[in-house]
Order: structure tokens, then C-alpha cells, then sequence
């Protein structure tokens, strides 16, 4: 039997890792989704995201990293 475990990223986002955002004003609301690439526009750092229930869709969305909670890579 494998186990996987989860750690923090530390040297930020690779393609797969979890991204976790707040949602609402609520501390214990979030939003996770898949690291799927990163963007600038006008000087803004985004992260492509891949999540569920992103305007009722599956879909790829662009956060803000500065808004990012946390960066979680699974390990074997």
C-alpha cells in the first residue's frame, strides 16, 4: 500500500500542486484547486487554477497570488 502525505511548497507552485484561497469574508470558507501555470497582466501575478464549482463548471480560472492561503505538493 502507497501513502502520500502533503507537504508545504516552499519554493512556490509547480504544475498539480493544491492552491488554496479564501472565499468570502469567512476565515473557515476556501477554495482549492490544481496549479496549472502562472500569468502577468498589467503587472499582476495570477495563478491558472483547474477547480471545481468555478462558476458552476469545471474549469481553469486566474487568481491573484497574493491572495494564494497556501501551496500544498502531494509526496510519495
Amino acid at each position: 500500500q502507497r501513502q502520500m502525505c502533503i507537504r508545504d511548497s516552499k519554493n512556490g507552485p509547480q504544475y498539480g500542486d493544491l492552491v488554496i484561497f479564501p472565499r468570502g469574508y469567512n476565515t473557515f470558507h476556501g477554495h482549492v484547486g490544481f496549479y496549472m501555470g502562472s500569468v502577468y497582466e498589467d503587472g499582476i501575478h495570477y495563478y491558472r487554477i483547474l477547480g471545481g464549482n468555478q462558476n458552476k463548471k469545471v474549469s481553469i480560472r486566474k487568481y491573484r497570488a497574493s491572495h494564494a492561503l497556501g501551496i500544498r505538493r502531494a509526496i510519495r
